[in-house]
């Protein structure tokens, strides 16, 4: 028995050995999943922290409350979904923002693909904003007064989010992925993180994250950029919101 022991523990340690040897190819892609996971970790549970939702609308009035909460919120997104993953991975591998998708890339051709996405995009939000349930979440900013100064402060909150966020998912996660492991691998990591972040928001939402996640994938990988996914999700948040204002008969717009 002793002996047999002794031969489980040396099969044991040299499984640990050989299961946690580290390969240097590897270490650019498990910095950027890792990056990402808890960049978006930290920014899910300190923007929807509800200590902290109540001491911004205790200390601010009203609309202005919602204002500066919701942009505290976004800011957060941009800090641990953008930059500082963004500088983990300039820092310690590689790769350029370009290579990560910061570039116009194949220009002609993103242009091309935001022109005939973004009317279906706005016929989605159309439709979507004629479900009570998206109404109850969209827009984020819980006002009774729209000003046009106030939809252009939504409006750049969501570009500075939406910016990073593409960054994170089509950007770091994508590029890295593909180049480590090819593109079926680098599209079911993609889609798997993607869709599971909208499970919170739903079984509609979640299923449209991953077929939509496809196409930004693959325009993402032909262009070289992120433009299309960033200007077509910017284009499917502004227009949701723009609806569901439409259909909201307590709000005000100016």
């Amino acid at each position: 028995i002793h002996l047999f022991n002794i031969f489980a523990v040396n099969q044991f340690i040299k499984t640990m050995d050989n299961l946690y040897t580290w390969n240097s190819e590897h270490a650019d892609v498990f910095l950027a999943i890792m990056s990402v996971t808890i960049g978006f970790i930290s920014y899910w549970f300190l923007s929807l922290n509800p200590k902290i939702k109540v001491w911004f609308l205790k200390k601010y009035l009203n609309d202005r409350a919602y204002i500066i909460y919701v942009s505290f919120q976004r800011l957060i997104g941009v800090v641990f979904m953008g930059v500082i993953p963004g500088i983990l991975l300039l820092s310690f591998t590689d790769y350029s923002l370009a290579e990560l998708g910061l570039r116009t890339g194949n220009l002609k051709s993103s242009l091309f693909y935001i022109a005939v996405v973004s009317p279906i995009l706005l016929g989605i939000g159309y439709l979507m904003s004629k479900n009570s349930n998206h109404r109850d979440i969209y827009p984020h900013m819980r006002l009774k007064l729209w000003s046009k100064k106030t939809q252009i402060i939504n409006a750049i909150g969501w570009g500075a989010y939406l910016l990073v966020y593409e960054f994170m998912f089509r950007g770091i996660l994508l590029m890295v992925c593909f180049n480590t492991f090819g593109f079926w691998p680098a599209l079911a990591i993609n889609l798997m993180f993607y869709s599971a972040t909208h499970i919170a928001k739903g079984f509609g939402e979640t299923l449209g994250a991953f077929t939509y996640g496809i196409v930004l994938c693959l325009v993402t990988l032909s262009t070289g950029s992120i433009l299309f996914a960033f200007i077509a999700h910017l284009v499917l948040a502004l227009g949701v919101d723009s609806f569901s204002l439409a259909n909201k008969s307590e709000i005000n717009v100016e």
